[in-house]
């Protein structure tokens, strides 16, 4: 199936330049071999600019090997020392030849029984039987080190979506733990990814410091516009500057829906898109996507679903004055921010320099056209 481009794919390339001061400042934070913060809301591809620092540091160091684990599925303990696993495995297995052979050098204590499947893609999957994982979190946590020790080569790994572990106050205190020790680490670079910087201000200045966090800033849209105009050029296809323009506006610049519409325009075999191909597109994946879309609002409570209303059909609302409050029946002014924190949490919204909105766009756009107040 055709694909012109894709804007977050993992070997995406182009999209941040050397220019750009927080790309470098990612690969002076990988060189330096430390524990670093990435934060931004969901969808500011922070996969990208990882693997663009990768690939410009590839070009000297060409054995370095990244991990990327998600941890948004992690609810307890046991579930961050299990994914940590797995993410290990899949990749030392898929990227480092002779790993499987040598893998029984890097456990003592811990014997996990793992079966293997390798998918039609090569992409390696990792099965583990259940254990009680945090009997043996020293040893888990310690992986990194063992393998880039014993490989001689120099490793990132990428943990992803801490926000829901660090939301738990006793797995922010073992966190402060496990953290403390990957500063001792030698060629392991350790990126942490969440959401909310609010939740790692908690933690003691030794672990969370100005100097080893980058906050991540939506990619400016004159570079994001450049772009996609040389990929579309490229590939064969055409969107105008103007529409592409008209379409970063309407995505907010988020790169995944914007990467969504044109993949679902150009994989429908348009060639060429204008403004009016533009909006067919959109109102088209709305269509696709409503009943995805009505099943979240049948999830939340009414309060937290008419929040999502105020805040998609009105400009930089006051939430918590009366009058928003009544038009929109959000409750309390407590209830009102409880609610947003929550949706915060949960990734419905994100907040941007003191104001929010909701971090899928096509999701916004549906709940203006779906509610009247």
């Amino acid at each position: 199936m055709f694909t012109p481009f894709h804007l977050i794919d993992f070997n995406s390339k182009g999209l941040y330049t050397s220019k750009n001061s927080q790309l470098n400042r990612v690969i002076d934070l990988i060189e330096k071999g430390s524990v670093a913060w990435l934060i931004s809301p969901r969808n500011y591809s922070k996969k990208v600019i990882i693997n663009e620092s990768i690939a410009i540091l590839r070009k000297k160091q060409p054995e370095i090997t990244v991990f990327y684990i998600d941890f948004f599925p992690a609810r307890s303990e046991t579930d961050f020392y299990r994914l940590f696993v797995k993410g290990i495995l899949e990749t030392a297995v898929e990227a480092i030849p002779g790993f499987l052979l040598n893998g029984k050098n890097f456990f003592k204590k811990i014997r996990p029984k793992i079966s293997i499947t390798i998918s039609n893609k090569n992409n390696v999957s990792v099965h583990l039987e259940e254990s009680d994982w945090s009997k043996y979190k020293w040893e888990i946590v310690n992986l990194p080190q063992k393998i880039a020790a014993y490989y001689n080569t120099q490793l990132v790994v990428c943990l992803q979506e801490l926000q829901i572990l660090l939301n738990n106050k006793f797995l922010t205190n073992i966190f402060k733990e496990i953290v403390a020790l990957w500063e001792n680490h030698t060629n392991v670079s350790y990126f942490l990814c969440t959401t909310q910087e609010s939740l790692i201000k908690n933690l003691n200045n030794s672990i969370y410091r100005k100097d080893n966090t980058v906050l991540l800033q939506k990619i400016p849209i004159v570079e994001l516009e450049q772009y996609i105009l040389k990929k579309t050029k490229k590939s064969g296809r055409f969107i105008k500057k103007d529409t592409a323009s008209k379409l970063l506006e309407l995505m907010k610049g988020y790169p995944l829906y914007v990467n969504l519409v044109l993949e679902f325009a150009f994989l429908i075999g348009q060639k060429e898109i204008n403004d009016e191909y533009l909006d067919i597109t959109i109102k088209e994946l709305i269509s696709i996507m409503q009943d995805f879309f009505k099943r979240e609002v049948e999830q939340m409570s009414k309060t937290q679903s008419n929040l999502l209303i105020a805040i998609a059909k009105e400009k930089n609302p006051r939430l918590t004055s009366t009058a928003m409050m009544e038009k929109y029946h959000l409750g309390t002014p407590r209830n009102v921010i409880k609610n947003k924190s929550k949706l915060i949490d949960e990734g419905v919204l994100s907040t941007i320099n003191g104001s929010t909105e909701l971090a899928n766009p096509l999701f916004e756009m549906w709940l203006k056209q779906t509610f009247d107040f």
